[in-house]
């Protein structure tokens, strides 16, 4: 608690950012407009209560909505020469780090806390399996941790916001892609496990199904971990 006590300055900052510009409000409006669109289009004509196309949608939404969220996270504060205001401040790289990565990842929640209207009106119209409701919320949220973590990664290596926006989002395609049917059957078979395993999209689709397993929540967990390291050590 007092690890998160001594961000909050810094987490307020950030969240302000987002507020005070039209960054946050266009996101999440994309975000919550095609994710609901996307789902009620099939909705009525599949006619089953279930959020299984909700989840496989979230993905690929996410390509751009959190590469938006994070690309200004140090690329902005070069362009306009505030970095070394911020590096000056009583805290170490890692905690600048990991405040600006709440702030984000609070923003990316906002926007699934504006799907919940998906659920309820499923609870209107039918008896939903609540569980794989919840681990599919659980594994969109890892999902957009990790895609944000790369996106901080991204940032702190430019100066320049489309070129982290566009970087940030191959990024998370290919972490996405490597795991797909599309990919895995136009290489040869022997090579199909080590790609399924760095994939996002075998982690995420696991969970999404309502299967909690301990090497999803590994995954995803460590290559946070790991891309948050790697922008601390950058920043430096």
């Amino acid at each position: 608690m007092k690890f998160i006590t001594r961000l909050k300055p810094l987490i307020k900052k950030e969240l302000a950012y987002y507020f005070h510009s039209p960054t946050a409000y266009i996101s999440i409006g994309l975000f919550v407009v095609i994710i609901n669109w996307l789902f009620f289009a099939n909705f009525f004509l599949v006619g089953q209560v279930s959020m299984s196309d909700f989840f496989q949608n979230v993905p690929l939404v996410y390509l751009l909505l959190i590469p938006a969220i994070g690309m200004a996270a140090f690329a902005e504060e070069k362009r306009v020469k505030t970095i070394e205001v911020l590096l000056t401040l009583p805290l170490s790289k890692t905690k600048i780090v990991f405040g600006k990565f709440i702030a984000g990842l609070l923003v990316i929640i906002l926007g699934l806390l504006l799907t919940l209207t998906i659920p309820v009106t499923l609870a209107f119209l039918g008896s939903p399996e609540w569980g794989p409701i919840i681990t599919g919320y659980m594994a969109v949220t890892f999902l957009g941790a990790l895609y944000l973590s790369v996106g901080l990664l991204v940032s702190a290596l430019t100066d320049n916001q489309i070129v982290s926006f566009t970087i940030t989002a191959v990024i998370c395609f290919l972490f996405f892609i490597t795991g797909s049917t599309f990919f895995l059957d136009r290489i040869p078979a022997v090579v199909h496990y080590p790609f399924q395993m760095a994939s996002s999209l075998t982690h995420f689709t696991s969970m999404a199904k309502g299967l909690i397993d301990l090497r999803d929540i590994v995954y995803f967990l460590t290559l946070i971990g790991l891309f948050l390291y790697l922008t601390s050590k950058k920043i430096e």
